[in-house]
């Protein structure tokens, strides 16, 4: 997973769950926004493999990617965020 599209696509697919809101820079859904953090690094360390994770009334989370993939998977913490409520 590399894009924006591609998790909406994850999602979408795995769920059933469309966004409510997506542009180039975010995917926003129930409560929760990803937006890809891409940068370039500076020295030894490399940010480039980064997703913002923004969970409405808590705190920003920095994730690469792997872990990104194991929290949206079936089972993963960051399922409530996103499916619909009473789903």
């Amino acid at each position: 997973m590399d894009t924006l599209t591609d998790l909406k696509k994850y999602i979408l697919t795995e769920y059933g769950i469309p966004p409510h809101y997506d542009n180039e820079e975010e995917l926003r859904y129930r409560a929760i926004t990803f937006k890809r953090n891409v940068t370039s690094g500076v020295g030894f360390y490399d940010p480039g493999d980064m997703w913002l994770v923004q969970r409405e009334g808590g705190t920003d989370d920095y994730m690469r990617t792997e872990e990104l993939e194991m929290q949206i998977a079936p089972g993963g913490a960051l399922l409530y965020w996103f499916f619909p409520e009473g789903a």
